[in-house]
Order: C-alpha cells, then sequence, then structure tokens
C-alpha cells in the first residue's frame, strides 16, 4: 500500500498540464522546492520568438553562462527544445566572442609595432 501511495505522490506531484488564457498556452506544474505553489510558463511556439527571448535573457544580462541562462529562461518560459537551444545559442555567442576578442587583440598589436619605433635624432 505504501508503495502504491508513493507513486501516486509521485505522479501528482509532477503533474503537469497546458492552459491558455486568451492568445496565450501556458505550462503547469508543481515547483520541485514547493510542493503547494504552482510555476506556470509561457509556451513559446515560434523560433523568432525563442531568438528574442535568449537575446533579452541571455545578452542583456551580462552574458551569463549555460545553467544561468536555462535557469531565468525556465522560469518563464517554456518549449520543447529549451535546453538544447540555449546550449547552442551561448556556445555560439562564446564562440563570437572569442573571435573578436583576438580580432581586437590582433587589432591593438599592430598599433603597438606602429607607434613603437625609435628614431635616431
Amino acid at each position: 500500500m505504501k508503495k502504491i501511495l508513493k507513486h501516486l505522490f509521485t505522479v501528482f506531484y509532477n503533474l503537469i498540464f497546458l492552459f491558455s488564457v486568451g492568445e496565450y498556452v501556458y505550462y503547469c506544474g508543481f515547483k520541485k522546492d514547493d510542493s503547494e505553489s504552482i510555476k506556470r510558463r509561457l509556451v513559446v511556439e515560434h523560433k523568432e520568438k525563442v531568438k528574442e527571448i535568449l537575446t533579452d535573457l541571455h545578452d542583456m544580462d551580462g552574458h551569463k553562462g549555460t545553467r544561468c541562462t536555462q535557469y531565468k529562461v525556465g522560469e518563464k518560459y517554456y518549449w520543447p527544445t529549451i535546453t538544447a537551444d540555449i546550449k547552442d545559442w551561448v556556445s555560439r555567442i562564446s564562440e563570437r566572442e572569442r573571435e573578436s576578442t583576438l580580432c581586437l587583440f590582433k587589432h591593438k598589436e599592430k598599433e603597438k609595432k606602429l607607434i613603437v619605433r625609435r628614431f635616431m635624432i
């Protein structure tokens, strides 16, 4: 009997459902740390909206890493490929940052070479 009750509690605890308000659809479930409160997240259907969300929550907040971005996005939004999309987004942004830093470093090195010349008078 205890096993059945434990299983039912687990099923109830992990219960998720969808509901709509106007044109918006929400994905709901209980918060892991609090079985009393329900976590409600907006379901995102379009890739353009995903890019907008990732730009706002990752790029505008100081380029935090994957884990921090997943936490922030997951608090408010849901779509089926959320984890893979965030990892891809953060890795592409990090790669661009490395490339731009390398270009800036090379540019500064060229400036130094032009500036640092000694002439005999």
